[in-house]
């Protein structure tokens, strides 16, 4: 990509664990400053929604759908293990 390449997506549907789409946008629209793929970068000079429709959900503990979404969650045990078999110390 060159300098300043715009990606665009003219509908966009994030949906959650139960099939049910929580996020739409009619148009997203991403001006890109830099994207370099060896060091596994990307620049982004601006970014453009219209048509945003969020919905949000709080369940019976008092938990929000879309915050839990974004929660980092710990690794289970054995996960932990293999990756840092796979990743020497320095």
């Amino acid at each position: 990509m060159g300098q300043r390449d715009r990606v665009r997506c003219p509908t966009l549907v994030l949906v959650g664990e139960q099939d049910d789409p929580f996020l739409g946008v009619s148009r997203v629209a991403v001006e890109v400053r830099e994207a370099d793929a060896i060091r596994r970068t990307l620049s982004v000079a601006s970014v453009a929604i219209d048509g945003l429709d969020l919905k949000v959900r709080r369940d019976g503990n008092g938990v929000i759908d879309v915050v839990e979404l974004f929660t980092q969650k710990a690794p289970a045990a054995g996960a932990l293990r293999r990756s840092a078999a796979f990743w020497p110390s320095t």
